[in-house]
């Protein structure tokens, strides 16, 4: 049997499973996590309809070629991302579900078409092309969790596209129209990694967050498995309020100035100007632990824009060790943020794991004064699905 068809039939594979994994990712940060399973639902509907059209189209003389299926199934994954994205769910809620399930299953519609056609044209080698099916799924999963802090969400379907196009060159030989379709997909892959949300900026649904438009200045955005980070300032605000409502009523002192992060356009983490008055801390809710210790040695679980850490130091720390699971909001600490927020994370006294807090701290063996863990029923917590595994 020919080698290419091996290739072929893993390469579509890992396009499939990679576009599946950018879809979750955008959808948990525009309809909200719980409807990231509508993509599962999405790929077998697909897988469904493309066994039952191979089964009716491939019985004619006339039939598609592998190579158009497999390019065919590299633009409806860029379609996909332009219609999933050019649609308002926050008004138009129904349609962009609709349009979820039509556009976002065409990619496995061609990849299915391509991988029952193989198994039927030569069922002899079913177990080896098999083989090279989950193979090439492996892989797509790996490229999706790898790829993703490094492309961004839209630059892993410029990707997908860009593995369906190399399909087709692999079955279909080194052809100009197939070279410039490859060519194509991987331009679309560059554009989408580098300008994603110019050209697919994911629209909030409802009870999401906006992070463009009006007095909104957008600073950056990081992808990441577990959230997409967004970090905005907003412009003629009164100053501090983004956390006034942690502070005592009767306080009327010097406040920081305050950025905002939002994860997957819903939690929101408070990022303190690293130059202003800190002493304002002392008078909000989050101070009143410090009332009971002096000198703490602190954990801080979860210290995102950084506020527990900031707490910590006005009220006399000797040492602060923070956990922070999603590295693309340290990543947004440690990086573009870190002027603004005074380098909190890499402060004296401070040390900033990025790590899973349950593990981290069974295998610690330091003890501290002080485990601060501020709202830990988290709206974060909550937006990412993270109590959909909690008994």
């Amino acid at each position: 049997m020919n080698r290419s068809r091996y290739a072929c039939i893993a390469l579509v594979s890992a396009a499939a499973l990679l576009f599946q994994v950018a879809q979750t990712r955008v959808f948990s940060a525009t309809l909200g996590y719980h409807l990231t399973y509508l993509v599962i639902s999405v790929a077998l509907l697909g897988v469904g309809s493309g066994a039952t059209l191979s089964g009716l189209v491939d019985r004619r003389r006339r039939r598609p070629s592998v190579p158009m299926l497999a390019l065919a199934a590299g633009a409806s994954a860029i379609g996909a991302l332009l219609l999933e994205t050019h649609v308002d769910p926050a008004s138009l809620l129904a349609v962009s579900i609709v349009v979820a399930y039509a556009a976002g299953s065409m990619p496995f519609i061609f990849a299915s078409w391509i991988v029952v056609r193989f198994l039927r044209d030569d069922p002899a080698h079913a177990g080896r092309l098999y083989a090279a099916d989950l193979s090439g799924a492996a892989v797509g999963s790996l490229l999706g969790f790898v790829g993703l802090p490094l492309l961004g969400a839209p630059g892993l379907y410029g990707l997908s596209a860009v593995l369906a196009a190399t399909a087709a060159l692999a079955v279909g030989g080194p052809r100009l129209r197939l070279a410039v379709a490859a060519a194509g997909a991987v331009t679309a892959m560059v554009a989408l990694t580098i300008a994603g949300d110019a050209i697919a900026s994911p629209q909030p649904g409802p009870d999401k967050t906006r992070v463009y438009g009006g007095v909104i200045t957008h600073l950056a955005t990081r992808w990441d498995p577990y959230a997409r980070v967004d970090a905005v300032h907003y412009r003629n605000q009164e100053t501090g309020i983004l956390y006034r409502f942690l502070m005592s009523t009767d306080y009327t002192g010097p406040r920081p100035d305050a950025d905002v992060m939002y994860l997957d356009l819903n939690a929101a983490t408070q990022v303190l100007d690293g130059s202003g008055d800190m002493q304002g801390l002392r008078a909000t809710i989050i101070a009143a632990p410090y009332e009971l210790v002096t000198r703490p040695h602190v954990l801080v679980i979860g210290p995102g824009g950084g506020i527990d850490i900031q707490n910590a130091l006005v009220h006399g720390a000797t040492r602060v060790d923070a956990i922070e699971v999603n590295r693309g909001v340290s990543g947004l600490m440690r990086g573009q943020l870190a002027d603004y927020n005074g380098h909190i994370y890499t402060a004296p006294g401070v040390t900033v794991y990025d790590d899973e807090a349950r593990s981290f701290v069974k295998r610690s063996t330091d003890q501290y004064d002080l485990m601060v863990m501020t709202v830990v029923d988290s709206l974060a917590a909550l937006a990412s699905g993270s109590y959909a595994l909690t008994e």
